[in-house]
């Protein structure tokens, strides 16, 4: 048991040793209750909080904390009943962390009514705005985070298969088992609501479309590409994005 118990301590040190520093904009994809055991935590709220203070204090105060808060809203709208994506209580549909993150003082959030992204921290307001209507593709987010300087990918608790960009890198290389769909809805902005058309790249409905990144990280860990460091009984990883996403882009030209 004693190697799964881990504290604020552990998880500053291994943020540290995986290659995270003050200043840096991460983006982080979490599966905090696959790490271990945490001193003091007694419930799903305490863990959240123990991991957001530890994140913070190493991003330090010009650091920009970036966390997945997708909802999928119109993944079944209705052209008769369009369903409303409202960044300040619509749920994120990717984990508690995400959920806890969203009510944390100072955290905004995309508007991207499938794919949002919440974030805390300097650049977080710059990197959102006036997105255009995907979420993919030219001047998406995933594709301003690849120019942004000091941009780290992180995992906790899900190994180094979970990349950020995936999708965005498959619309770039026009991979045949994806494509754009049309979707319809409404958007809560500014305590106003607006109609929108939302283009999301959607993946074709066979088995060999199924999202599976696992041989893309051991490759990028065996490049060197990600580096790791122990905290319980898993691991945390942290990469450079754009160095990440080069590394993908270039597999891509060779095997779509």
């Amino acid at each position: 048991m004693d190697g799964l118990v881990y504290n604020k301590d552990d998880i500053i040190r291994a943020l540290t040793e995986a290659g995270l520093q003050d200043g840096d904009t991460a983006y982080f994809s979490t599966s905090l209750g696959m790490i271990g055991v945490a001193e003091g935590v007694k419930n799903p709220n305490d863990l959240n909080h123990l991991f957001f203070e530890a994140i913070t204090k190493v991003l330090g105060k010009t650091g920009t904390l970036l966390v997945p808060s997708y909802s999928y809203t119109f993944n079944n709208d209705n052209r008769n009943k369009p369903n409303t994506f409202d960044p300040e209580t619509t749920p994120a549909n990717v984990g508690p962390f995400a959920s806890f993150f969203l009510k944390q003082k100072g955290v905004i959030r995309s508007m991207d009514p499938m794919m949002s992204v919440a974030g805390l921290g300097i650049h977080a307001e710059q990197l959102f705005k006036e997105l255009p209507p995907t979420s993919y593709g030219d001047d998406s987010l995933y594709a301003r985070l690849v120019h942004h300087p000091y941009t780290k990918c992180v995992s906790l608790g899900l190994g180094p298969n979970w990349v950020p960009f995936l999708h965005h890198a498959d619309w770039l290389a026009q991979v045949p088992f994806r494509y754009d769909k049309l979707f319809f809805g409404k958007i809560k902005q500014c305590a106003k609501i607006k109609d929108i058309y939302w283009v999301y790249s959607v993946r074709a409905l066979i088995d060999q479309s199924i999202a599976d990144a696992h041989r893309l990280g051991e490759m990028a860990v065996e490049r060197g590409i990600w580096s790791h460091a122990p905290l319980g009984r898993a691991r945390i990883y942290a990469c450079d994005y754009k160095k990440l996403f080069d590394f993908t882009m270039d597999l891509l030209k060779d095997n779509k």
